[in-house]
């Protein structure tokens, strides 16, 4: 498994579109790689996906429809 650290990847999940490309832009200034989720599902479906290389920061809006802040936490 690759240390999340040496990465630098960032997964965001915020169902704003503008709020979620300023997020972005902050990360890839910081060289993030960066993986958007429009989501909490969509967000769940990439966690499970990348369980082998997994993100390093996971920035993630509280109040989503679908699965909210709090359940991706959990998840």
């Amino acid at each position: 498994m690759t240390d999340p650290l040496t990465r630098r990847s960032a997964l965001v999940v915020e169902d704003n579109l503008i709020v979620r490309e300023i997020v972005r832009a902050t990360f890839s200034r910081m060289d993030f790689d960066v993986t958007i989720a429009a989501d909490g599902a969509v967000a769940q479906m990439l966690l499970l996906k990348s369980r082998d290389q997994p993100f390093a920061f996971i920035a993630s809006d509280w109040n989503m429809n679908l699965v909210d802040g709090l359940s991706l936490l959990r998840f």
